[in-house]
């Protein structure tokens, strides 16, 4: 591939490496300088954010489509665009010093769910078998330049400190796809999408809060496994494809972290989810209840199920902010969101140079330039990794931001 890429090393960082007793041991160590902060630049010469950034041991990868980096070509056959992302994915570790083993999470937004057999198929043969990384499926509302799909992961360098966490067969309902429960990297743990399937019958209720019960089950059965509970999340995303389900599946959520435990939160509305699923959730967690901090502004009322900022360790999750209030324009609500993300990074003494990865979901992805412009604005020197993807609007929001930084 015709892709040069230049790393830009800016600050030290973290490296952790304790595990649970119950997980599995994946992959050997492979013998790499520590505690570099890099940034790999885009694959794509016009590319307005990184393809990737280094936050310690941790590879926050930007989403990567379908389409060939240098000539924009895409293949024509679901399996072949599969394998061209997964390529680009390719590209972006080994530009990291790492490859495919070292992946631990992983987001796939299609533009067709019924693309999900053969993106499986493709995507299996990128990993050994049964060593696979947690992973979200989900069929977002639109792809930019016509993408059939889109792949975010993150990457964790030490691979000998990665644990495959497995919990009963018959406590979890069987996997719909390649994707492990849940994998430990270091301190925290990346769970896989859950939807509100029976484990032992595989069957499914017709009720939006009966599925996120029951996936809050199964996301509870997966955290002890690795000697883990719900006070220990730190984010917390959902998808739903139904605008009437969100009200029942937030009153759940909501109600299942206990007082002062509550995560960062991302409402995603998205086209579709597997199978029957009206709801799907994905949590990542923190060993060491003690080093999550969860920061609120002064003044501001602790919500139940949600906190806007929390500190595990050295990294900072920012909740998923919409502000449709601000204004009637992508601009006007994306400075009132970075203003209130600015002011949050500040409670942890960070500022907007520390971020590494954003989430930035647009209700109409013809917007997408006047997006670059102000990326460009915001962070003029070293942009974070981030995924770009259209999702359903609520209550007039143009855009959803959230944020990850590190130390």
């Amino acid at each position: 591939m015709r892709v040069a890429f230049i790393v830009l090393i800016l600050f030290l960082g973290p490296s952790c490496s304790e595990v649970p007793p119950s997980a599995e041991t994946t992959n050997s160590s492979v013998e790499q300088p520590k505690n570099l902060r890099q940034a790999i630049p885009s694959l794509t010469p016009d590319g307005y954010t990184s393809a990737a950034v280094l936050a310690g041991e941790t590879l926050y990868l930007s989403g990567q489509s379908d389409a060939d980096p240098v000539t924009g070509d895409r293949p024509g056959e679901t399996d072949a665009r599969t394998r061209q992302a997964m390529d680009n994915v390719g590209a972006v570790l080994t530009a990291a010093g790492m490859d495919h083993s070292h992946l631990v999470s992983c987001r796939l937004q299609l533009a067709d769910m019924d693309d999900y057999q053969a993106v499986n198929s493709a995507y299996a043969s990128y990993f050994s078998e049964a060593q696979y990384p947690a992973r979200t499926t989900v069929e977002v509302v639109a792809l930019a330049d016509e993408a059939s799909i889109n792949i975010t992961c993150i990457g964790y360098r030490d691979a000998a400190g990665t644990q495959i966490v497995r919990p009963p067969t018959d406590e979890i309902p069987p996997a719909m796809g390649p994707y492990s429960p849940a994998v430990m990297a270091g301190n925290t743990l990346y769970l896989s999408g859950q939807g509100g399937r029976d484990p032992l019958t595989d069957e499914i209720s017709d009720q939006a809060s009966d599925q996120t019960d029951r996936t809050l089950e199964t996301i509870r059965t997966t955290l002890r496994a690795a000697g883990l509970g719900l006070e220990n999340v730190v984010s917390a995303y959902s998808f739903h494809p139904h605008p009437s389900d969100a009200q029942a599946i937030e009153s759940r959520l909501s109600a299942a972290f206990p007082s002062g435990t509550a995560p960062i939160r991302a409402r995603v509305p998205v086209g579709r989810l597997p199978g029957d699923i009206a709801v799907e959730i994905t949590f990542v967690a923190a060993q060491g209840r003690y080093s999550i901090t969860r920061l609120h502004p002064v003044g501001q009322v602790p919500d139940a199920g949600s906190s806007p900022v929390v500190l595990a360790s050295e990294t900072l999750y920012l909740e998923v902010l919409a502000m449709p209030e601000s204004g009637a324009s992508l601009e006007d609500q994306f400075r009132a969101i970075m203003t209130r993300h600015e002011s949050n990074l500040s409670l942890a003494d960070m500022d907007l140079s520390n971020v590494v990865y954003a989430d930035l979901f647009l209700s109409d992805l013809a917007e997408e330039s006047s997006l670059d412009a102000l990326i460009r604005e915001y962070f003029p020197v070293t942009p974070p990794a981030a995924t770009v993807i259209g999702v359903g609007s609520e209550a007039g929001a143009k855009i959803m931001v959230g944020l990850i930084a590190a130390r």
